[in-house]
């Protein structure tokens, strides 16, 4: 994924003379959209760096900014009907907003994910970088391995599950931190450094007097909310119907609800996503029968994807709303969140209920709106168009999406059918991966390291058999080491217990990467190469 053609490391090499030796070096990295860059994501790194050099004694080498994959934002504009830059564009906004910052000698742009054949979720981006930042070929010369902290708001790790990138703090050479916004729930982050205390909270407690002030100076061409009261009791909040079936983009999209039942459909064309509390053929006693999955399935590729959501489990994507979510656990709601309170209009046309925001919201052209409007059909849950103030690029519009209605109660089976009838077996659990330590071993001629290895979720239990037999081959110096035993197993008993890996230098050589071999437990789906073992 990584190159030095695609990834500057010359901030690297400038900024680790004299602390080479040092075992506290690190890089940051933020991972998003980027669409466009604002200061808010430099500005986060900023703070970040200030955190940890001056709390833990760390020393921040360089931070990079790294844009997600034209197939991902795509996917994701189009479900928002907003615009989006291709990455190239996005990385040249990003090295312009650097420059404007006066930030150049030590943030950078990371191209290997938007470059990548496909796209990857954050954690990967962030061992691929760990991988690549820590081998050889890069000529740093390293006498520790580089720390790679992953860099996110607290809306980001809300929203995300929140456990699988904490989990990152497992691994010797990376790390999380996490940046509190305004506004935001801390119930979760608070919870989780209480529990794995290596999660860097920058929680800027003395300076959130400031911080609604600070906004106007973090985002470039954004609106002022003006807010205005109402006197008298709170009305009820318009709501979409708990059961149907509709198209916000005139039949591109397909999205079925079923609140009652506890599932839900969308399809893009490119893409099919499902969620649902009771999924169909499920491996019986398997996390996947007891709680909710959702299950993403590619077109034409028929590649496949899911996660389930339980106290080991989760997932790294999420194609449904944001609001659904909670971390490690689901819960379908209905479709329409408002961010405002919404008043119930008395001058409704004859055929039309008509709600508005209590908020009103500037676009570019200077005329001023509701920031959310909705219309109903007359005295019915129909609902006909939401409109929207948003920016698009770098303009902020008032945007329409009328609603097609296909149908109204309950969804019909047809859609929930088109699961494949062995996504269990042939789909890949996001959430199964290998975790151990250290990552990045130094070994000398005739000397040996423990690696302690275990697992980060159970294995699948596959024909009344759960266990997975771990085996490893090695990718560079082919005969430089050996190691004991041969091969490692783990079942949903044990899967958290440290097992531990002797590797023995028998012969200088080059750096080696000592790549798992799985079989079984569900693991034949997951790509090795992310959880190598990479041997100095």
């Amino acid at each position: 994924m990584h190159t030095v053609k695609n990834i500057n490391i010359d901030l690297i090499r400038k900024n680790i003379q004299g602390t080479i030796k040092s075992n506290t070096n690190c890089v940051l990295i933020t991972i998003g959209s980027l669409n466009p860059v604002h200061r808010a994501h430099l500005g986060n790194l900023k703070l970040v760096r200030d955190h940890v050099e001056r709390e833990l004694g760390y020393h921040v080498l360089a931070a990079y900014l790294s844009p997600s994959h034209d197939d991902y934002l795509g996917q994701k504009m189009n479900r928002l009907k907003s615009i989006h830059y291709d990455s190239e564009f996005r990385c040249r906004l990003c090295e312009a907003a650097i420059e404007e910052e006066g930030t150049r000698e030590w943030m950078g742009i990371s191209r290997g994910e938007s470059e990548y054949s496909t796209s990857v979720w954050a954690p990967q981006v962030c061992k691929c970088l760990a991988a690549f930042l820590n081998h050889e070929s890069t000529g740093l010369e390293l006498h520790h391995p580089i720390r790679v902290i992953y860099v996110c708001g607290l809306d980001h790790f809300n929203v995300a599950h929140h456990g699988s990138i904490s989990r990152l703090t497992e691994e010797h050479n990376l790390g999380l931190a996490v940046v509190y916004r305004q506004g935001e729930d801390e119930s979760n982050i608070h919870r989780t450094i209480k529990h794995n205390p290596q999660v860097i909270y920058v929680d800027l407690m003395e300076q959130r007097d400031t911080l609604k002030f600070e906004m106007m100076k973090i985002y470039l061409y954004l609106i002022s909310f003006i807010l205005y009261y109402y006197s008298g009791e709170c009305s009820s909040q318009p709501y979409f119907p708990p059961q149907i079936v509709f198209s916000p983009d005139g039949g591109k999209t397909i999205i079925a609800i079923d609140e009652i039942n506890q599932r839900a459909y969308i399809s893009t064309g490119r893409e099919t996503a499902f969620v649902m509390k009771h999924f169909p053929d499920t491996i019986p006693d398997s996390p996947q029968s007891k709680y909710y999955v959702q299950l993403l399935v590619d077109h034409p590729t028929n590649w496949c994807a899911y996660g389930t959501y339980w106290k080991y489990g989760g997932n790294l994507y999420n194609s449904f709303p944001e609001d659904w979510v909670n971390g490690t656990s689901f819960e379908i709601k209905n479709y329409m969140k408002f961010t405002y309170k919404m008043i119930h209009s008395n001058d409704s046309s004859p055929d039309e209920d008509y709600w508005y925001a209590d908020v009103t919201c500037r676009v570019q052209t200077g005329q001023t709106y509701p920031c959310e409007e909705i219309y109903f059909k007359k005295n019915t849950q129909i609902p006909l168009r939401l409109t929207r103030v948003i920016r698009q690029g770098w303009n902020i519009v008032r945007a329409i999406m009328p609603y097609t209605i296909i149908s109204m109660g309950k969804p019909d089976e047809k859609y929930f059918n088109s699961i494949p009838k062995n996504w269990s077996f042939i789909c890949q659990d996001t959430m199964l991966g290998l975790l151990h330590y250290p990552q990045t071993p130094k070994i000398d001629l005739n000397e040996s390291v423990e690696v302690e290895i275990w697992l980060s979720t159970p294995p699948h239990r596959i024909n009344g058999n759960d266990t997975v037999i771990i085996q490893w081959k090695p990718r560079g110096c082919i005969d430089c080491f050996t190691w004991t035993p041969k091969q490692l197993s783990f079942n949903i008993e044990n899967f958290q217990e440290r097992q531990i890996l002797k590797i023995t230098r028998v012969k200088d050589g080059s750096y080696t990467n000592l790549i798992p071999v799985f079989n079984g437990g569900g693991f034949d789906s997951v790509v090795p190469e992310v959880y190598s073992i990479i041997i100095q």
